[in-house]
């Protein structure tokens, strides 16, 4: 019994003498982390999309002609979303563009472009993903002849 007190005294005051250096310091473990940029990378920087001269005298429906390619991203963080505006002229062709197949966020379906961000994918859950592109140009005239140039602008912002 003698033995269980002096056990049981001596554990007290080793607790106890732990307790009090404890309380003296402290300590944090800081990781130094790498954050990477918000980065677009194109399959192909030139997309063409190829449309025959239309005349007057065809009067017909205004056929719709398209393209495909593929991007993937990297992100700083998640909670992201991806915004599109064109900068370009806006005259004989409505230019739309479709996020298709995404790993790594929501497509918001297809899209006319204009000269507005307009949100593309939302919902940005990785860090990294990839999508494949559907791009669409329909005539507004029945008379196209002349080509145009779109320089489209996909833009990583926080989602707030």
């Amino acid at each position: 019994m003698q033995q269980v007190k002096l056990i049981c005294c001596i554990a007290v005051v080793f607790g106890l003498c732990c307790m009090a250096m404890a309380s003296n310091s402290a300590s944090h473990r800081v990781t130094i982390q790498v954050v990477r940029a918000n980065e677009i990378v194109p399959e192909e920087r030139n997309i063409v999309i190829s449309v025959p001269p239309t005349r007057p005298e065809s009067k017909t429906q205004s056929p719709i002609y398209s393209a495909d390619s593929n991007f993937r991203w990297a992100t700083s963080a998640s909670i992201k979303k991806m915004t599109v505006t064109t900068h370009g002229t806006l005259g004989k062709y409505q230019l739309y563009v479709q996020a298709i197949n995404c790993k790594g966020g929501i497509s918001t379906g297809q899209i006319l472009l204009s000269a507005s961000d307009i949100d593309f994918i939302t919902s940005m859950s990785t860090i990294t993903g990839s999508c494949g592109l559907k791009y669409i140009a329909s005539p507004l005239e029945v008379e196209s002849t002349e080509s145009e140039i779109h320089t489209v602008i996909y833009t990583i912002t926080d989602t707030f």
